[in-house]
C-alpha cells in the first residue's frame, strides 16, 4: 500500500492533457481531389474542382463558385467559401431544414416528416407553404433561434388545447392538421434539470469546465470525478463541488459512459445521425 500510494501522488503530479488531435494541411501545398471511380480510392480517375452538391442542385440555384485558393486567407479557404454559400439565405435547403428541426422539437414530429431526408425519397411536406414561410422569416430576421422558438411557442397551434374529440379522430386520425397539441413526454435532460431545480440546487452558471462523469462502484455513470488505479480499482470518492448540480447541457457525454439517469429517460445514443429521440413505451424504470 505505501508503494501505491506513493504511485498515486506521482500520477497526481502529471500534467493535464488540455490538447485535442487535428488533421492539417502542409502550407502552400493544396491537395488534389479526384473522382474516384465507383469510389474505389486506388481508381482515381479526373480532378475535381470545389463546388457545391450537383444532386441538389435546381434549376434555380446558381451554380456556387468556390476559389481554388483563396489568396488572402493563411489556407485555402475553401470551407469558408462554402460555408458562405450555405447561410446566404439563398440555398434551398438550410432554412428549411432548420426550421424543420425546431418544429420538431416542439410538435414531436417535424412539417417534415424525415427530418434527415429532404429529397425524393423523403416524405413531402404536410404543411409547404408554412415551412416555406417560416424559413423566409426566420433569414430575414437575421437566424435569431430564440425569436423562432418564441413564434412557435406563442402560435395557436402550439397554445391549443391537447384534448381530443371525436369528430377531429375521425377526420384526421393523424394529426396532420393540428386539431390539437399531441402530447409528448419531457426529454431526459429537462426531467434531470426538473428534478434539481425543485430540490432549490439548480446551478445555472454558463460556460465553464463540463461536469465529468464517472463509474461508481455498481458499475453506473453518474456524475463525478473518476478516481481509479491503473488496474481499474475504485480509489477514495473525490468529492465534488456544486458542479454536480448544474444544467445537464454541461454534463460530459461520451459514448462508453452514458449518463444513467439520462439513458434510462431515452437521451440520444452518442451515434451518428440520430434523427429524432425516441421515447419507451413502457416504465423506463420500476417504481
Amino acid at each position: 500500500t505505501e508503494y501505491s500510494d506513493k504511485a498515486t501522488a506521482i500520477r497526481d503530479k502529471k500534467p493535464k492533457e488540455e490538447f485535442i488531435r487535428v488533421l492539417t494541411e502542409v502550407p502552400g501545398k493544396v491537395p488534389k481531389t479526384f473522382f474516384f471511380n465507383r469510389g474505389d480510392f486506388e481508381q482515381p480517375r479526373h480532378e475535381l474542382l470545389p463546388a457545391g452538391l450537383t444532386v441538389i442542385k435546381t434549376s434555380l440555384d446558381k451554380t456556387v463558385e468556390i476559389p481554388a485558393v483563396n489568396k488572402e486567407l493563411p489556407t485555402t479557404g475553401r470551407r469558408l467559401a462554402y460555408a458562405n454559400y450555405i447561410t446566404n439565405g439563398q440555398h434551398p435547403l438550410t432554412a428549411r431544414v432548420f426550421v424543420n428541426r425546431i418544429w420538431l422539437h416542439h410538435f414531436g414530429k417535424g412539417i417534415v416528416a424525415s427530418p434527415t431526408d429532404f429529397g425524393k425519397l423523403g416524405i413531402p411536406p404536410t404543411h409547404l407553404e408554412l415551412l416555406d414561410w417560416l424559413s423566409h422569416d426566420f433569414v430575414a430576421h437575421g437566424w435569431k433561434i430564440k425569436r423562432l422558438h418564441k413564434l412557435l411557442m406563442t402560435s395557436t397551434a402550439y397554445m391549443q388545447s391537447s384534448q381530443r374529440s371525436d369528430e377531429y379522430d375521425v377526420a384526421d386520425p393523424d394529426n396532420l392538421l393540428y386539431g390539437h397539441m399531441p402530447v409528448r413526454r419531457l426529454e431526459a435532460e429537462t426531467i434531470r434539470d426538473s428534478i434539481i431545480a425543485v430540490t432549490g440546487k439548480l446551478k445555472t452558471d454558463l460556460y465553464g469546465q463540463p461536469v465529468p462523469v464517472k463509474e461508481d462502484e455498481v458499475g453506473q455513470i453518474v456524475v463525478g470525478i473518476a478516481n481509479v488505479d491503473t488496474a481499474g480499482r475504485q480509489g477514495k470518492a473525490i468529492q465534488m463541488d456544486d458542479r454536480k448540480f448544474r444544467r445537464s447541457i454541461y454534463v460530459t457525454v461520451s459514448r462508453s459512459k452514458p449518463l444513467a439517469v439520462l439513458d434510462m429517460f431515452d437521451a440520444p445514443k452518442m451515434e451518428p445521425n440520430c434523427e429524432k429521440r425516441s421515447s419507451s413505451t413502457v416504465a423506463p424504470q420500476s417504481l
